[in-house]
């Protein structure tokens, strides 16, 4: 959105954060939104950091004449349910069906538009407006009017997965909010604990083999939380390697990239190496309302692993010996 955004000759402006828990610099904001106008996004909550935002800042744009977009991409499917919009009343509403129905559409979102505002935004777009239907796909027939065994068992595995997430969805609804944010809260919570105690054994300083950006331990925080490895020496793995690791374990990791962060005196040297890298790499690792302790416990097993000084080098053998493609570490 940004980046289109910048080609169509719009001044894009964010939201500065404070080094290390990556709060909203609130006066810097205010500032920007009295001061200008145009169209504000605000984000219920970050998918990479968990940190949630107040709605507060949706009510100063309005007074200030802004346009408010509500990015709820980053809430679950029950969650949707206590938006509130009739209170706040966002010209915009993003929301996505990630992780929700399924891998087939993995990216499936709706843009909601207020009806008061749909005729001057829509005058003129070229967009398709249509209804789309999610249906498994059907491959009964074949040449000879028969369709082969393994067509068969791939359509019946279709449908019985389709029937199981919609079993899962009617479970989340019978359980109802309050539960599933009890229950996602406690599990995050512990995922962060845990890994803010692993230190690699045998260092004098004690050197944490994980930091975590953003919220710690918080009774309101979003199921997602932003983290790095370090090796013995407190030099950080690249993310891209833990993420290949966790992958080759069935662990489902992803990469993100803190940006428009202020540093304090305190960080010189994080401000002197933004000056020539902006933004800082990081792991991310999301909990769904179907993610059970032992999932998180797995996450916790692999980066203990990490504790090992050794453990880096003896994945780069092991997979030189399969001879599967190699790391550069």
């Amino acid at each position: 959105m940004i980046e289109k955004a910048k080609k169509r000759g719009a001044n894009c402006m964010s939201a500065c954060f404070s080094w290390p828990n990556l709060q909203i610099q609130t006066e810097k904001l205010r500032k920007k939104i009295i001061k200008k106008r145009g169209l504000f996004v605000i984000p219920l909550q970050s998918k990479v950091t968990g940190s949630r935002y107040s709605y507060t800042w949706m009510s100063l744009a309005q007074e200030n004449g802004w346009h408010v977009l509500l990015d709820a991409t980053a809430l679950g499917a029950k969650e949707m349910e206590t938006l509130g919009l009739s209170l706040f009343d966002p010209d915009f509403l993003i929301c996505s069906f990630f992780k929700v129905f399924g891998e087939n559409p993995s990216g499936f979102c709706c843009l909601f538009i207020k009806k008061s505002i749909g005729s001057s935004v829509l005058k003129g777009s070229t967009t398709n407006v249509g209804i789309v239907s999610l249906v498994p796909p059907l491959k009964l027939e074949a040449p000879k009017g028969k369709a082969p065994l393994h067509e068969i068992e791939e359509i019946i595995d279709s449908r019985t997965s389709n029937t199981l997430q919609y079993k899962a969805l009617d479970h989340a609804d019978s359980l109802g909010l309050v539960l599933i944010s009890s229950r996602t809260r406690s599990l995050i919570n512990w995922l962060v604990n845990a890994l803010m105690s692993l230190q690699h054994p045998h260092s004098e300083t004690g050197i944490p083999a994980v930091k975590i950006y953003g919220p710690k331990v918080m009774f309101d925080r979003g199921p997602a939380l932003a983290f790095n490895v370090f090796d013995w020496k407190g030099e950080r793995i690249d993310p891209a390697l833990v993420q290949k690791l966790a992958d080759r374990n069935n662990i489902s990791l992803s990469i993100g990239c803190l940006q428009h962060i202020w540093f304090g005196d305190k960080h010189e040297e994080m401000k002197e190496k933004d000056k020539f890298h902006p933004g800082i790499d990081v792991v991310t690792a999301a909990i769904g309302f179907l993610t059970n302790f032992e999932d998180i416990y797995r996450l916790w097993v692999f980066v203990s692993r990490f504790l090992d000084a050794d453990f880096l080098d003896k994945e780069k053998w092991r997979y030189k010996a399969l001879n599967q493609k190699t790391i550069e570490i």
